[in-house]
């Protein structure tokens, strides 16, 4: 289950430490009481979508979202081959197979 997101104020809290008063991930972490792994998954978002500080003015918090976290597409079910039942029951039947070794 994936972890609850940070508002967008607490994210631009943690890009402002970062970029503006260059301080470590360690003490962003605690500053703002998250984990240090969360920082570095930001600021990682941050760089790969092109932002620097200050931010615009002009950006919402939503456009900051989307430029953060953007909508992946979802995958496409690729056409999947079904096992051959009846040759794997016919295995099963002699002796010393399980179905781990089928």
């Amino acid at each position: 289950m994936p972890a609850n997101r940070l508002s967008m104020r607490k994210i631009k809290e943690v890009l402002r430490l970062k970029w503006a008063n260059h301080l470590s991930d360690r003490k962003i972490a605690q500053s703002c009481n998250i984990s240090r792994p969360a920082v570095v998954s930001y600021l990682e978002r941050a760089t790969l979508a092109g932002l620097l500080w200050p931010l615009p003015e002009s950006m919402t918090d939503a456009a900051l979202e989307q430029l953060l976290f953007p909508v992946r597409p979802k995958s496409v079910v690729r056409d999947r081959v079904l096992p051959d039942w009846s040759a794997i029951h016919q295995e099963l039947q002699k002796k010393n197979v399980t179905l781990f070794l089928v």
